[in-house]
């Protein structure tokens, strides 16, 4: 699958996963929160040329996820499960190895 098909894919799909999962929760301090650990390891990656993007949904559900393209998913649930910012970031990393092995 090419690059531009796995974007188009993951920005078909994200409203949809949205839409089913309770919505975005609306915190803008947490939401900088995991967008600055996304962005520090997606840099590393070894797809960093992606445009990944992370959404926290609005679901006490305890999960996380990804889809093509760069789309990546933690719940408001697994948040308040974390005890520090690395294991935050251990999950959004594991999210985006998926992502640049194209699972």
């Amino acid at each position: 699958m090419s690059e531009a098909r796995e974007a188009q894919l993951g920005a078909q799909e994200h409203s949809k996963i949205v839409a089913r999962s309770g919505g975005v929760y609306d915190n803008p301090v947490l939401n900088a929160y995991v967008q600055n650990i996304m962005r520090k390891i997606a840099a590393s990656s070894d797809r960093p040329d992606i445009p990944f993007q992370i959404t926290i949904l609005d679901t006490p559900m305890i999960n996380a996820f990804a889809l093509p393209g760069g789309y990546t998913y933690v719940t408001r649930g697994l948040l308040a499960l974390a005890n520090s910012e690395s294991e935050v970031a251990a999950v959004i990393g594991h999210e985006i190895g998926h992502v640049t092995a194209r699972h």
